[in-house]
């Protein structure tokens, strides 16, 4: 089954291959300052970047608020396919349909990175550690069945946890008259394109709460 992912790509990457990724164990709280022994999804992705290709992912925003903010920094959008994949790109994930544990449903609950065409990197409660995965089998199908695929969205969620957002717009998605994507979506391979004006007027008028 082919797949089309929304990926993040941070510009002018220089990324250099780890001889061995970290033994990394899973932790679901895990701050910066555990790893690499023990991380979750989005601090173990920070240590890889930080550790490769000398980035830092932001540590005072939420999972589900880094595609507006690190959009807004320089990253570019793209629609490709697992073949396409490049090392460094960002790939976000839906919760899990299955996931009753957690008291609030997530648009954007888990984050990988790739490390090339049909491989990323991630570290995942399932698994109880940071592993490097092969884009194929059953796992892989269910990981990619959960990544985001709808751009708009993807840019106009508001994390949960984040109540100032959430209280000030009444919904979990910045309005469509404030954040508004420009043109249809191209093929696979290109970026989308969305009005920066439009966003950093959203950005705009966040910062003011």
């Amino acid at each position: 089954m082919l797949f089309s992912l929304i990926v993040l790509r941070i510009p002018e990457l220089q990324w250099k291959a780890l001889e061995a990724l970290p033994e990394i164990t899973y932790k679901y709280k895990a701050v910066d300052e555990d790893a690499p022994r023990y991380a979750n999804c989005v601090t173990a992705v920070r240590y890889l970047l930080e550790n490769c290709a000398g980035k830092r992912l932001p540590n005072e925003v939420w999972i589900g608020d880094m595609p507006r903010h690190l959009f807004a920094h320089g990253c570019t959008i793209h629609q490709v396919s697992t073949s396409s994949l490049q090392a460094g790109d960002l790939i976000f994930l839906r919760q899990f349909p299955s996931n009753t544990m957690r008291k609030t449903r997530r648009y954007i609950s888990h984050l990988m990175i790739a490390l090339g065409p049909h491989t990323i990197f991630h570290c995942a409660e399932k698994r109880g550690r940071a592993t490097s995965e092969i884009l194929i089998g059953p796992y892989a199908q269910e990981l990619l069945a959960r990544a985001i695929d709808l751009p708009a969205l993807f840019l106009r969620y508001i994390d949960p946890r984040n109540t100032p957002f959430r209280t000030h717009f009444g919904t979990e998605l910045i309005p469509f008259p404030i954040l508004r994507p420009i043109g249809r979506l191209k093929p696979a391979k290109t970026s989308v394109d969305f009005s920066l004006r439009l966003f950093q007027r959203a950005l705009a008028c966040c910062k003011k709460l």
